[in-house]
């Protein structure tokens, strides 16, 4: 027998005996067949990944992991993306979904616009709380910061609270400011009530607005997903 093919008859049962003596490492989940971004310095592009206790604990190769790994949950992903977890920068995601709930006051022109969106949102039930946001006065003809006068007179025995474009300053009628029981000589570090011959305006602005916040009924854990939810659809049609 020729000399050449004995050796390479050696070194392939020699592989094939290596091969046999490596033991794969099972983990929970190997997903394959896709199309991985890594994000990595080179912004490779990967095949397949291994994953134990909630972490990716290797990406390679197809063959590359499927040899090295096995795992009863394979997942097929038929080179569909694979992208590493997005991060929220600054957008404050439950809260826009709640604040979808709330009566939108940004395209009012007046704060006579404002009352009469909240008028039509006015609850039979006088305990329910009546939100609206974005309303900005600079959007007005008078650009005065608004008083709580008329929200007192069309709202007497219904809190109403409605938040300023920013998110830095809120208008609470007297019923609110009633149950959040705030007394008149109240001085809040990084906020500031306003007050007028010794009575309130209604407007609170940063850290005094936590005064108003802490008074309005939490929401349910369903009303939390729902809002969720509505984020999620409103965010989803921007990709």
């Amino acid at each position: 027998m020729n000399q050449r093919i004995i050796i390479s008859s050696v070194l392939s049962a020699f592989t094939i005996i290596c091969s046999s003596c490596i033991q794969s490492i099972k983990v929970d989940t190997i997903i394959h067949n896709a199309v991985i971004f890594s994000l990595n310095q080179e912004n490779m592009i990967f095949e397949s990944m291994a994953i134990q206790d909630g972490k990716i604990i290797e990406i390679g190769k197809e063959n590359q992991i499927l040899n090295k790994y096995k795992s009863t949950n394979k997942i097929d992903l038929k080179k569909k993306f694979v992208y590493p977890g997005f991060i929220d920068a600054h957008c404050h995601f439950l809260e826009y979904g709640i604040q979808k709930q709330k009566i939108n006051l940004e395209n009012t022109n007046s704060f006579g616009d404002v009352i009469s969106l909240l008028k039509n949102a006015k609850s039979i039930d006088s305990t329910s709380w009546i939100q609206g946001y974005g309303w900005d006065q600079n959007n007005w003809e008078n650009k005065s910061w608004p008083t709580n006068e008329e929200l007192n007179s069309k709202f007497p025995n219904q809190p109403v609270i409605i938040s300023r474009i920013d998110g830095h300053a809120l208008m609470a009628n007297s019923k609110a400011i009633e149950i959040a029981n705030i007394p008149l000589d109240t001085i809040i570090e990084g906020g500031y009530i306003e007050k007028i011959e010794g009575k309130y305006t209604g407007l609170f602005i940063d850290k005094a607005m936590d005064l108003i916040f802490i008074k309005i009924p939490k929401l349910l854990e369903t009303e939390k997903k729902m809002a969720l939810l509505r984020a999620q659809e409103d965010l989803s049609l921007l990709v």
